[in-house]
């Protein structure tokens, strides 16, 4: 009888011993860990890990099998082809499972007013920051007549739009001579403006940089001698403490806590346009200037990388970058938009080149495309010659043929919410007018 109880003594503890291998076995067999990294109208970002392991394991998208991947894992993973505002179930694995809705596509309702700011004297407007639908400026040179209808000497350089009306300044900027000793304050062509996320706005004439409100402005150190080698073009940044220029020539100078530095750009191409993700992780630059080829930069700790370059840009492409690029826009870090005079280009952020084109004719835009801006990548919009106005609103194209003019020349965007404004020049040989056009939305 002892024998016995101690036998079935035993075989409990064994019992016990082996449903506790088993459940130790359970917790260390691996899973997937699958989470949304970001999210499009007809794509989405996937970012899908596994720590431990060597196996092989499936990603699904439905009953589609979009991947067979093996662990250890850490990866995004990229889908596209999707519809908009459509629900999608991934899982990976035996049973990790993420819902997923795409966004859905933007109104192209937009309704626009045209203003003339400057009446000749080959007035231009160069480019605009918005700040709210109340508090916008505009840059550039704007000639007017005086009382008697005679040309008035005062240069206007900022054209201030209080939500009713515009009114123009006219604003020094420094002058410095050798090794930055100041010379003089003068009112100059103002070629760019940036509003930052603070709302305050930097302004730049070919040479120099400075902050600026309704009634004050705040000069910016001056630029050393051959720190920038070009004309300032663009200015995009994060802060009044940390901020780009780019420049004819391939120049690119970095202010940063009171100093500036010239960053090494790889190209003497001149660069037209600069834009950034939210946090300054990467800054994108792109440029092109008749006989140099088009490029595209990458700024990424404070060094510029050439990603891609093209010396003869006129040959259209589908799949890669091609044709003249002129505008950089990013939301995030995961995808890039480039224009062209080809169409819209929208690349993952680790593009050499290679990107999706998309454009509502086959071949090029009715106007040469100059600037891209746009709030998400369901509403883009791209401006240029002939008072060309397109919006893409993740899906297909609107273009505004009613604001179409033989004689416009749009050169620059701002967009914040459903707010548009282009601006640029109404050509005429001798008495160019400067051009805004506001479309809300």
């Amino acid at each position: 009888m002892k024998n016995i109880l101690m036998l079935a003594m035993m075989m409990v503890i064994m019992m016990f011993l082996g449903w506790s291998c088993i459940e130790d076995d359970i917790e260390l067999i691996p899973i997937p860990q699958l989470t949304l990294e970001d999210i499009g109208v007809t794509e989405v970002w996937l970012r899908i890990s596994m720590s431990a392991g060597n196996d092989n394991f499936t990603l699904k998208r439905n009953d589609s099998l979009l991947a067979t991947l093996h662990a250890p894992i850490d990866t995004v993973i990229y889908d596209e082809g999707l519809l908009p505002k459509h629900t999608y179930t991934y899982i990976a694995g035996r049973g990790t499972i993420l819902h997923v809705t795409t966004l859905d596509t933007t109104s192209h309702d937009f309704t626009f007013t045209q203003y003339i700011l400057g009446e000749g004297q080959n007035s231009i407007i160069r480019d605009v920051a918005i700040v709210n639908d109340s508090n916008i400026y505009v840059v550039g040179a704007m000639y007017i007549h005086d009382s008697t209808g005679a040309w008035n000497d005062t240069l206007y350089n900022v054209g201030y739009w209080n939500g009713t009306s515009w009114k123009l300044k006219s604003i020094g900027m420094p002058s410095y001579g050798f090794d930055c000793e100041y010379v003089v304050t003068s009112p100059e062509p103002l070629y760019s403006i940036f509003a930052l996320q603070n709302g305050k706005i930097i302004i730049s004439d070919s040479r120099n940089a400075a902050l600026f409100s309704e009634d004050t402005i705040i000069h910016f150190p001056c630029i050393p001698r051959g720190t920038r080698t070009g004309s300032i073009t663009k200015i995009w940044g994060i802060s009044e403490t940390d901020f780009y220029l780019v420049c004819t020539n391939g120049s690119i100078v970095h202010f940063q806590n009171g100093v500036w530095s010239k960053m090494e750009s790889g190209t003497n191409t001149d660069l037209l346009d600069i834009w950034g993700t939210p946090d300054g992780s990467t800054i994108w630059a792109c440029g092109w200037v008749d006989f140099k080829p088009t490029v595209l930069l990458r700024i990424q700790n404070n060094q510029a990388q050439k990603v891609y370059e093209d010396p003869f840009p006129f040959t259209l492409r589908e799949d890669s970058l091609s044709g003249i690029l002129t505008s950089v826009w990013t939301k995030n870090k995961n995808k890039l938009f480039v224009a062209s005079h080809y169409g819209l280009y929208s690349c993952l952020s680790n593009t050499t080149g290679k990107g999706k084109r998309t454009s509502f004719a086959p071949r090029a835009f009715p106007g040469f495309p100059y600037r891209m801006r746009g709030n998400s990548e369901a509403d883009i919009i791209i401006v240029g010659t002939y008072n060309f106005i397109g919006h893409y609103n993740g899906f297909n194209w609107k273009h505004f043929d009613e604001l179409m003019d033989q004689n416009g020349r749009l050169r620059s965007l701002g967009v914040k919410n459903n707010l548009i404004v282009a601006v640029g020049y109404s050509y005429d040989p001798i008495h160019s007018k400067g051009l805004v056009i506001i479309g809300k939305r």
